[in-house]
């Protein structure tokens, strides 16, 4: 499983990108022969204004040839990832569950 850790309006620093690869991994490790790729894209959306703007955005491409996108935005950028990390497990299992059934 390859993982790309992206920021955008924030400097992504070795931390944020360990606890980016751990949190991931950790979520998809059950999945990881299904799992193509990851891509992570860290923002600060409002900038130096504050408020609820650090947005963490992972697109996953599986095996079977689909794609999920998961999304959360906190005001805090390691929440943030971390609650995005457990959505994403919560949502690749739910697909690849319906592409089993399916068969």
């Amino acid at each position: 499983m390859e993982m790309r850790v992206h920021g955008a309006n924030i400097e992504v620093t070795d931390a944020i990108t360990s606890h980016v690869e751990t949190r991931f991994r950790a979520a998809l490790d059950k999945h990881e022969r299904q799992v193509e790729d990851v891509m992570i894209r860290l923002e600060d959306v409002n900038g130096p204004k504050g408020g609820v703007d650090m947005r963490c955005q992972a697109t996953i491409h599986l095996r079977p040839g689909d794609t999920v996108v998961v999304e959360d935005v906190e005001d805090d950028l390691y929440a943030a990832i971390s609650l995005a990390a457990d959505r994403a497990k919560h949502v690749v299992t739910r697909r690849l569950d319906r592409v089993r059934n399916r068969r």
